[in-house]
């Protein structure tokens, strides 16, 4: 059973339009067919998910290309999309990470923001998953936020003090503060150069950190079961900020 899935960019299909919006929309139609225009039947469509993911997907792309004001149309470096759509299909059954995709594939294409797409944003996007992504997403609005840490670590047979910390950091209700998944997320966003931490500055204003150190607060947060705990954890103060890489990341890419 055969798939639609071509491009149908309503800007770009215009008879009307100049010779360099034409060549943006050869360029880009010819990659997106290369990389999505061989699946020929259901069970090959489904090894790259749901056709009506992929149909999404497509439909994010040509709604982001849509929006850019046409004076701002250029060609979109081959070294940018081509690498982005064709790691794209892997990644597109995520709604979070397909958007990303389908932002940076049109910010190639949009000369107002073409001197902040870097050809390292789509291997960035490989190493991200949803909680990341979430995490990130908290960032639009402000580029640093408060953040805490815990010791949450033990005495063990091997080691007198085997003590780890773990961080407390706000960002979504589908994820919880104190967490594993919360910590190794901050720990990715550290390695991929986004973010920075610190616990050598904090807020002035402490009492921004207050729920930071409720017990019953940090641990329903997402479950809404309070834990029993004596409604105080000790916790280091410090700031969680982007970094021009990540200023530049959020920008094209969110």
């Amino acid at each position: 059973m055969p798939v639609n899935i071509k491009l149908d960019i309503n800007k770009l299909a215009d008879d009307t339009i100049s010779p360099i919006t034409k060549r943006v929309s050869t360029t880009l139609i010819s990659i997106w067919d290369l990389t999505f225009g061989h699946i020929d039947n259901v069970n090959e469509k489904y090894q790259l998910r749901k056709e009506q993911e992929l149909n999404d997907y497509k439909q994010q792309l040509e709604t982001e290309i849509n929006k850019i004001d046409p004076d701002n149309l250029v060609e979109p470096k081959l070294s940018v999309v081509g690498p982005a759509l064709e790691s794209s299909k892997f990644y597109y059954e995520e709604k979070e990470l397909r958007s990303m995709f389908a932002k940076l594939v049109a910010s190639s294409m949009d000369s107002s923001k073409t001197t902040k797409v870097r050809t390292s944003f789509t291997h960035i996007i490989q190493q991200l998953d949803k909680i990341d992504a979430l995490n990130l997403l908290s960032f639009q609005d402000k580029t640093r936020k408060p953040i805490a840490r815990a010791e949450t670590g033990y005495n063990s047979y091997r080691f007198t003090n085997d003590n780890r910390y773990q961080y407390i950091f706000f960002s979504s209700h589908d994820i919880e503060p104190l967490s594993d998944a919360m910590s190794s997320s901050i720990d990715n966003l550290q390695r991929l150069g986004l973010v920075e931490v610190t616990f050598d500055r904090w807020y002035k204003d402490e009492s921004i950190y207050d729920k930071h150190h409720n017990d019953s607060y940090i641990f329903s947060y997402t479950s809404g079961i309070p834990k029993i705990g004596n409604g105080y954890m000790p916790a280091e103060h410090g700031l969680i900020y982007l970094t021009t890489l990540g200023i530049q990341f959020i920008d094209v890419c969110l």
